[in-house]
C-alpha cells in the first residue's frame, strides 16, 4: 500500500480508531512526549479508553459538548482522547480565558459539564455564579480544596473515573463527526467557536509528518 492509499485510509478513520491502529502495529513506540515523560501507543490507548468508560459510565454521550480548560501535559491529551473515544465533543478552552472571555465560551457551548485542572479552578470560580447551564465540574489534579468556591454544582475528582476497562467501546461516531470546538482568539469581538471534524484532525496530524 503506497503513502496515498495509506493517506486515503486514515481519512476514513476517527481519532479514536486511528489511535487503536496504532496501539495495534507500533505499541511500544513513543506516541507523545511531555516534559512529564512519554506515553507510547500502547499507554495512551490504554489510559484514554480506560477513562472514557469512566466518563461513560458518569453518563457523557456521542455529540455532547464537553468544554476542557487544562494546559498541554499527558492528562490533557489521555482526556481529549477518552472523549474523541466516545464521539463525545472536546471544547478546548484557552487556559488564558478569564471573566467575561470564560463566561461566554462556556455559556456558549450550552454544556452541563466542564473538565478544569485544579489550579485553574479559581477562574471559573470567578463566573460560577453567571454560568447557566454546568452542573458538574470535574477537576484534574485535584487538592484537597480545589471545590472551594464552587458552591451548587457536583465537584468530581477526575482520578476517579480513571477505571482499568481497556474493552474496546463501539464506535457510533464516523470520521465526519465533531471531534472538538476551538475558539478564536477574541482580539477583533467575541470569541467563535470553530467546529472541527475528527477527519479534519487526522489529515493535520498526517500534514505534520508528511
Amino acid at each position: 500500500m503506497d503513502g496515498e492509499q495509506t493517506g486515503r485510509m486514515h481519512e476514513a478513520l476517527t481519532i479514536d480508531r486511528l489511535l487503536d491502529v496504532r496501539a495495534a502495529d507500533s505499541s511500544d513506540t513513543i506516541f507523545l512526549r511531555f516534559s512529564a515523560g512519554d506515553l507510547t501507543f500502547a499507554d495512551a490507548r490504554r489510559r484514554s479508553t480506560g477513562l472514557a468508560h469512566g466518563l461513560q459510565k458518569f453518563g457523557v454521550q456521542r455529540g455532547q459538548l464537553v468544554p476542557v480548560l487544562m494546559s498541554n501535559g499527558p492528562e490533557f491529551a489521555i482526556t481529549w482522547l477518552a472523549l474523541c473515544t466516545l464521539g463525545a465533543v472536546s471544547t478546548l478552552l484557552n487556559t488564558e480565558f478569564r471573566g467575561p472571555s470564560l463566561l461566554h465560551a462556556l455559556n456558549l457551548s450550552g454544556a452541563e459539564i466542564v473538565i478544569v485542572e485544579a489550579r485553574l479552578v479559581p477562574n471559573l470560580a470567578a463566573v460560577l455564579a453567571d454560568l447557566v447551564h454546568i452542573r458538574t465540574v470535574i477537576v484534574v489534579g485535584r487538592s484537597a480544596d480545589a471545590g472551594t468556591g464552587l458552591p451548587g454544582v457536583h465537584v468530581l475528582d477526575h482520578a476517579s473515573l480513571c477505571t482499568d476497562d481497556t474493552t474496546v467501546i463501539p464506535s457510533l461516531h464516523s470520521f465526519a463527526d465533531p471531534a472538538m470546538v476551538l475558539f478564536t482568539s477574541g482580539t477583533t469581538g467575541r470569541s467563535k467557536g470553530c467546529v472541527l471534524s475528527h477527519r479534519y484532525a487526522v489529515r493535520q496530524a498526517e500534514l505534520m509528518v508528511e
